[in-house]
């Protein structure tokens, strides 16, 4: 699309001295006019000479006339401020502007090839901004991130202090949120009541944060960009560099479902070359606890990935922080990542049983308790597993969080405390695996429990299916194509007897719709035999028959120890995941209803500390902190009566390490309602030699060039053509 200019003037009012350009043409026509005409005879002699030269005269005549009358010109027009505006927001000469300067504090910024990153770069462009602004003008401050930090949001004269902002910014290692930045750059510029206004952008282009395609909350990318591109003159100042090369650690994962003392402990690792040369020989540091445990070296191909699997036993339970490490290129943040990895002696289980009895095999979750920890017990085959059994009224006047599953095992009822102490205890991340059974009132779990979908119940039960007693007709099981983790590792094992367990009785149950919720297991014909879903922040199973043998002779059969450890196990898993997150996510650590007005200090990565207080609540939840800005180790400290330490791993988002950028035709397909200027002198700018606040079109000093030009002109001129002397 063509851009059309237009001329104006700033001081229109001024043009009026136009009519002093006429003076020296005045003044001219009236010498001419003072001189008479006499005869004088020696005058021939002189007028023949001078007939020679007299087009010569004219013509100096007529060019110092012209250099004089253009001198007037030049200084009336430099003084009226003509500017040249193009298609957008026209700037005015000489009134205050409001510059808002958006510095891009994403990941990529902290790529660094020489003594400075890109951050800190952008830093001293912001602040040559600031310091070529004119008294009077106004700035303010945005932070690209995710998301946006509004640092000075309405516009500041002190643009003293806005420098301090400046100086003092950090950068951040998340993504960036163009399109909330955008929202933040257009309620900053429709309260401000500045006449003029630019924005600059200081970034370094790169495509995963500007070729994003979500809007925000009120609208589209492109809707959001043309409301700034209408309020404000735009400029894109670009740092990046097209040939940006990067290796990073893309993932760490941590390979088993909980992690116990003494075992080894499988962990998954993905590095990735974003550059375009080979590498080879690469230097990869696991750490435990600060400690380096094993070294190793990969080999990155360009544009490839590799993986590598390490392994560990710990010798003692708590909590671990275990790192990863590849050696530094210039951008060293996406080369290192964490996990926190709660080490414990035993998984412990508490089974609550709904039928206790006295004798052996006569209660409810005999036959479970055995199934998880063997009563022989070898070296070779140990059960991670210690369950505890305990009696329904005992169950809800312990302290549940410091379990790692609950299995409620044909328990009649509940009353709404109890539910909410469920609910709590998910909330807080726990695992709840309910069997069924005769005693179970479908009415009153669907009611507290399940609650219309509202509840912790991930099914809402029907009537019971078959009859135990009389033990004439039976269902079999469906592993339904082992999709499930729970019943995955059968597949291909159909004589462990799974296929030919005979169920008596169950309870129809009816899951309710949703992705997070799953049939791992049903009877032949359709109906679920075991559910599961997650619920709050924890998970939760449900198994529609009994764990006695009382409705099935499962308990008795080859697969029944196998399945009830992958349902336990499946459950109780990933329990290490509530302890990570990704940069700019929350992290949170349950706290009980004691936990009132307690202090909280946060170690941050860089170690310091951030004092915070549990707020005031009426049931269990969490202590959430949200200002994860930086990759690292978070500690939460909590005082008494909780008395407790939790430690998270927050990671780079690995889209952050691709450091391919956009270029400016890209850009401008990208938000084509864009009118900007683009600018690559950075380094320029930078060092005070060249200047990004000059409005554009201004021609005022042109003129003014123009007139000095002249005015000496006039002088060498009258000068060699001798009028002077």
């Amino acid at each position: 699309m063509p851009v059309v200019f237009a001329l104006g003037f700033g001081t229109p009012a001024l043009l009026w001295g136009v009519g002093l350009a006429s003076a020296p043409i005045i003044i001219h026509l009236l010498s001419r006019r003072r001189y008479r005409e006499l005869e004088w005879a020696a005058m021939k002699w002189l007028l023949a000479a001078l007939k020679k030269n007299a087009r010569r005269i004219q013509l100096e005549q007529l060019l110092l006339l012209a250099v004089r009358t253009a001198l007037v010109l030049s200084v009336v027009a430099a003084m009226a401020k003509p500017f040249l505006a193009g298609a957008g927001v026209v700037l005015l000469p000489g009134k205050r502007t409001h510059r808002v300067i958006v510095l891009d504090g994403s990941m990529s910024m902290g790529y660094r090839v020489t003594d400075r990153d890109r951050f800190e770069r952008a830093k001293e462009v912001a602040l040559a901004i600031l310091n070529d602004s004119r008294k009077g003008d106004a700035a303010s401050l945005v932070l690209m991130a995710a998301p946006p930090r509004v640092v000075v949001g309405d516009p500041s004269a002190n643009l003293a202090a806005v420098a301090a902002e400046v100086r003092s910014l950090e950068l951040l290692h998340g993504a960036a949120n163009l399109a909330a930045t955008f929202e933040k750059i257009d309620q900053i510029l429709a309260d401000s009541t500045l006449d003029q206004k630019e924005v600059y952008f200081v970034t370094d282009l790169q495509r995963a944060s500007w070729s994003a395609a979500d809007g925000g909350s009120d609208g589209s990318l492109q809707d959001l960009a043309a409301k700034v591109a209408d309020r404000a003159n735009l400029v894109v100042i670009d740092l990046g560099q097209g040939a940006a090369d990067n290796l990073a650690v893309v993932s760490f994962e941590l390979q088993e479902p909980f992690v116990t003392t003494g075992r080894e402990t499988k962990f998954a690792a993905t590095f990735r070359n974003f550059g375009r040369s080979n590498r080879s020989g690469l230097g990869v540091t696991f750490a435990i606890d600060g400690v380096a445990q094993d070294r190793r070296t990969i080999d990155l191909p360009a544009g490839e990935q590799a993986s590598l699997v390490l392994s560990h036993a710990f010798p003692a339970a708590g909590a671990h922080t275990v790192e990863l490490q590849l050696e530094d290129d210039p951008l060293a943040i996406d080369n290192r990542r964490w996990l926190s990895v709660d080490v414990k002696e035993h998984v412990d289980v508490l089974l609550v049983d709904g039928e206790p009895a006295g004798e052996r095999f006569a209660a409810e979750t005999d036959y479970l308790r055995v199934a998880l920890a063997p009563e022989i017990e070898s070296d070779e085959v140990r059960s991670p597993f210690r369950p505890e059994v305990v009696t329904e009224s005992e169950a809800f006047e312990m302290n549940l969080t410091r379990y790692d599953a609950i299995v409620l095992a044909n328990i009649g009822q509940f009353t709404d405390r109890e539910a909410r102490v469920l609910d709590d205890y998910l909330a807080a991340g726990g695992r709840v695996v309910w069997f069924l059974g005769d005693q179970v009132d479908g009415d009153s779990y669907n009611r507290v429990l399940h609650r219309e979908g509202q509840g912790i119940l991930p099914v809402k039960l029907g009537g019971r299916v078959g009859d135990a007693r009389a033990r004439q007709s039976f269902v079999l099981l469906d592993p339904r194509d082992y999709a499930h983790p729970i019943v995955q590792p059968f597949q291909g094992a159909e004589q462990g007897g799974l296929l030919r367990t005979p169920v008596f009785e169950y309870v129809r149950a009816e899951p309710q719709e949703g992705e997070h919720t799953r049939v791992a297991l049903s009877f032949v014909g359709g109906d679920p035999a075991i559910v599961t879903a997650e619920k709050r922040r924890g998970r939760v199973a449900v198994v529609t028959t009994s764990a006695d043998i009382e409705w099935t002779n499962w308990p008795i059969w080859p697969s029944y120890v196998p399945v009830m450890n992958e349902v336990v196990t499946y459950v109780a898993a990933d329990r290490h995941r509530s302890r990570q997150a990704l940069v700019g996510e929350s992290i949170s650590a349950a706290v009980p209803p004691a936990a009132i007005d307690v202090p909280v200090t946060v170690v941050l990565p860089s170690g310091d500390s951030v004092p915070r207080r549990v707020a005031p609540r009426d049931e269990v939840g969490a202590f959430l902190f949200d200002d994860t800005a930086r990759s690292g180790v978070y500690r939460m400290q909590f005082g008494p009566p909780v008395a407790s330490e939790e430690t998270f791993a927050v990671n780079v988002d690995a889209s952050e390490s691709d450091l391919a950028k956009l270029e400016r035709d890209e850009l401008q397909q990208l938000l084509p309602s864009w009118r900007f200027e683009y600018l690559t002198n950075w380094q320029a700018i930078a060092t005070g030699k060249s200047s990004a606040t000059q409005s554009r079109g201004e021609l005022h000093r042109y003129f003014l060039y123009l007139a000095l030009v002249l005015a000496l002109a006039e002088s060498f001129l009258a000068w060699k053509f001798g009028h002077y002397n």
